[in-house]
């Protein structure tokens, strides 16, 4: 079993996908309550293999990835090394993850990054655009994903 389901943990302990599901997000309902032994069975199990919540999954029933991409021109530069550190350390606090891609100074380069972020659903992106305005209209035009 390489990436184990909530369906794996609900088949080994014998119970529903919705009631392993309500203990792993920490949503117990009142009107649905679910024993300690049952709470803990779960995620000991949940622990024994070596479960990881599957953030695409949920990134399509909340509608908010939390990651934030990042693409700069050259990340070695202290200047954008800086920034990229404190981003970080703030977008952590705030409950988000970062994606960093770089453009290396290259309009094509940047355009590729640009597009893999959007294809993976992210929140938001910020950006130090490339030397020259050849994707001005293409960045213009990003702007109603945000």
């Amino acid at each position: 079993m390489l990436y184990p389901t909530i369906e794996d943990i609900a088949k080994k302990v014998n119970k529903s996908v919705a009631t392993v599901s309500r203990v792993l997000n920490g949503k117990e309902q009142q009107d649905i309550p679910i024993s300690g032994k049952t709470r803990d069975l779960i995620l000991k199990t949940a622990k024994e293999l070596h479960y990881r919540p599957n953030f695409l999954a949920k990134n399509l029933v909340q509608g908010d990835s939390r990651v934030i991409g990042f693409v700069v021109p050259d990340i070695m530069q202290s200047y954008f090394n800086e920034i990229c550190y404190y981003m970080n350390r703030k977008l952590n606090d705030a409950g988000y993850d970062m994606v960093l891609a770089h453009s290396y100074e290259n309009s094509k380069t940047e355009r590729h990054s640009i597009e893999m972020l959007l294809s993976r659903r992210v929140s938001g992106i910020v950006i130090s655009p490339a030397m020259g305005r050849d994707n001005r209209s293409f960045l213009e035009g990003i702007q109603h994903y945000m």
